[in-house]
């Protein structure tokens, strides 16, 4: 995967080994895409020695911010530079089979719509560039989904606060994912975490790995995927420290994702493990693609931060 965009690097964790701190400066490429919905798809999987560019079309929909997404061409596996991006297209969307409107480019591959996408509502889009097959894709908005955070009392003294983190789980498939970052109160750089050491049945193992010297002898890679398929409607709850760090503001982040999303950062993590040996696997994973006759992701989630 390659990024158009750079952010600082993790973290750095006291006490952890060396290999967990180059855990942590990977992490920024899989927070990266969930901040701001530019990565591209399915373009480091593309194994034909003659490589012939596709559209890479990138959007995630957020009923909390306007409508903004990424074009741009794919490329051999290897290659380096920046993303070629493509412009002059026809971008135009719908929202439950009516046309909204086309989106406004901005340069560099960035088109966008003043619109706020609403909650439940399905949205298609349709991509035309020069002689290039059309593009096309959909959406459906998650229902929010009430989640609390309830404080655990504690003695004074202890370093670590703990909180119960509970979803009230709508009836049907739902999909939730949590990461965590902080920025310096001092510059405002900000700092990524990749390792999470908790535990719960409600967490999704493909990117859980053994290691003794965590508290509960394994920690998660990257994200945590949050499953409801064994309580389908009941609350999913769990434990977690509520760390205070003095020099910084801390963010707790919970996404509700459509599926297609949801498929696309697991399938981008399983690849980022692989290529840092973190998992063993023998063939490489494909990252998910929902476009139909290109690559990229059109989804969609709902956002809750928790600052503390």
């Amino acid at each position: 995967m390659v990024f158009r965009k750079k952010i600082t690097t993790a973290l750095k964790r006291t006490g952890v080994q060396k290999r967990k701190t180059m855990i942590k400066q990977y992490s920024i490429i899989i927070t990266l895409f969930i901040l701001f919905a530019t990565i591209s798809c399915e373009k480091d999987v593309d194994f034909d020695f003659e490589h012939n560019p596709k559209l890479t079309f990138n959007c995630i929909l957020n009923p909390d911010s306007t409508i903004k997404a990424d074009l741009s061409f794919s490329r051999v596996l290897g290659g380096v530079g920046e993303f070629i991006p493509a412009e002059g297209a026809k971008i135009n969307f719908f929202e439950n089979d009516e046309f909204l409107g086309e989106l406004t480019e901005l340069g560099n591959g960035d088109y966008s719509l003043q619109y706020y996408p609403k909650i439940g509502s399905t949205y298609f889009v349709e991509i035309k560039y020069m002689n290039y097959q059309i593009l096309t894709a959909s959406t459906i908005v998650p229902k929010k989904t009430k989640i609390e955070f309830v404080p655990i009392h504690m003695q004074p003294e202890d370093e670590n606060q703990r909180i119960i983190v509970k979803i009230h789980d709508n009836i049907g498939r739902n999909y939730y994912w949590n990461y965590c970052y902080s920025i310096s109160k001092k510059n405002g750089s900000k700092h990524i975490a990749s390792i999470f050491p908790v535990s719960s049945p409600h967490f999704d193992d493909f990117n859980r790995e053994l290691d003794a010297d965590f508290e509960y002898g394994f920690y998660y890679h990257y994200m945590l995927r949050i499953k409801d398929t064994l309580h389908d409607g009941e609350v999913l709850q769990w434990k977690k420290k509520s760390n205070s760090l003095g020099l910084y503001y801390s963010y707790d982040i919970y996404l509700e994702t459509d599926s297609c999303y949801d498929q696309y950062l697991k399938t981008t993590i399983q690849t980022r493990m692989l290529e840092n040996e973190e998992i063993p696997m023998s063939e490489p994973v494909q990252i998910f693609s929902n476009v139909e006759n290109g690559y990229g992701i059109f989804g969609s989630c709902i956002k809750i931060i928790r600052k503390h």
